[in-house]
């Protein structure tokens, strides 16, 4: 179809609207533009005769995101090309300080729900067996984890710089740079620890990807002092404006879970959240997350 873009991309979008997808989005074609918020690409605005394509390529990707005939990898690739064309299931509201994307909130009603797993269960770790019984009041939880388009409205709101959403000393100190959660250093020196511990870790380990293998046996391989030479962080590597790994392709995908932040990053968006909603958002406690997760009965996934 030379020279007439709509009818090449609906060509295409009859046997693989993700390619047609990706089409519409690498081509530039006029009357298409990025919706950009905090330096990451969360949708598209078109105009003109695209228009009926884009939001028939939508409905095609969210028919196949939800088909379990295809193959995995297909219906990870449509909902990765869905999130840059802009998934219709972000829910835009309006708020006296602008726009963002509001979560999709679920209803767990109240009552009385089991914590933990049976020590039958081989798949659970030891600090899960028999946890009890908890009664709940009726709380409201979201349907999905927070994604980057959603925060991506807090990134450029500015919601960084602004001390409000920064409650406690903690948060504060470790917005201006302040390693109080101990950071990369940490987190090193815990794997090194159980490197240093677990003679046989090779065998515990089993699995993992040859590069990974010769990352821990370079680790091994280091005294303590080593380690803290070589990660810890200087105060403007720990200072950021934007999650830790936003800027990583594989991961900053728009209705990707947001990853790389920190529980004083989670805490602040939902300051931010509830201040610009006026509905007060917060982290689930452990046993609201398991209730929201499993249901009455429990259920592993």
């Amino acid at each position: 179809h030379p020279g007439d873009p709509v009818k090449l991309l609906e060509a295409i979008r009859a046997v693989n609207p993700a390619l047609a997808g990706r089409g519409l989005l690498e081509a530039g074609l006029p009357g298409v533009r990025g919706q950009w918020m905090g330096g990451l690409l969360i949708g598209l605005e078109v105009e003109g005769d695209l228009q009926h394509t884009w939001r028939a390529l939508r409905e095609d990707l969210l028919a196949d995101l939800y088909a379990p005939a295809l193959h995995l990898r297909s219906r990870v690739q449509a909902g990765e090309v869905l999130g840059r064309l802009g998934d219709p299931r972000l829910r835009w509201v309006e708020t006296p300080a602008g726009r963002l994307i509001a979560p999709e909130m679920v209803l767990v009603p109240g009552g009385r729900y089991r914590l933990g797993r049976d020590r039958q269960d081989e798949e659970a770790y030891e600090d899960e067996w028999n946890g009890g019984w908890v009664e709940l009041p009726d709380f409201w939880i979201g349907r999905r984890p927070v994604t980057n388009a959603e925060f991506a409205c807090f990134v450029a709101a500015g919601g960084y710089e602004q001390e409000d959403w920064w409650q406690g000393e903690l948060a504060q100190r470790w917005r201006q740079g302040e390693a109080v959660g101990g950071g990369r250093l940490m987190a090193v020196l815990e794997v090194w620890e159980f490197l240093q511990n677990t003679p046989n870790w090779r065998a515990a380990l089993r699995g993992r990807v040859t590069q990974e293998i010769e990352a821990y046996e370079k680790l091994a391989r280091m005294t303590r002092q080593e380690v803290q030479g070589t990660f810890a962080e200087s105060a403007e590597e720990v200072r950021r404006s934007r999650p830790a790994f936003w800027a990583v392709a594989e991961f900053n995908w728009p209705t990707q879970p947001v990853v790389g932040v920190t529980w004083f990053e989670a805490r602040a968006y939902c300051a931010w959240l509830s201040a610009q909603t006026g509905v007060m958002f917060d982290l689930p406690s452990e046993p609201c997350w398991e209730a929201g997760a499993g249901g009455r009965a429990g259920l592993r996934y």
